[in-house]
């Protein structure tokens, strides 16, 4: 069993110990901690990636990058105006 498996088993008991409780801060100290468990299982089923880079389709087009897609001059802006020759 993965540690994502084993904390979503926990947050699981600590429901269903919840549902079964009469005691108001009972129910409510389980239920916070179910939501604890549940979390910690969604970050470690699923790491966040910040220190990775995006895959190349993912970055956006660069003018004059041919491999990008984007037109050469995309984005290029004349200061000179049209009738600057």
């Amino acid at each position: 069993m993965s540690a994502s498996e084993e904390y979503r088993q926990k947050a699981g008991d600590c429901l269903a110990r919840a549902n079964l409780s009469d005691d108001p801060r009972e129910k409510t100290d389980l239920l916070a901690l179910a939501l604890q468990w549940r979390r910690l299982a969604e970050q470690t089923a699923a790491p966040k990636r910040a220190d990775t880079p995006p895959p190349p389709e993912d970055l956006p087009a660069r003018p004059g990058d041919p491999s990008s897609g984007a037109a050469p001059d995309a984005g290029v802006r004349n200061e000179a105006g049209p009738n600057a020759d």
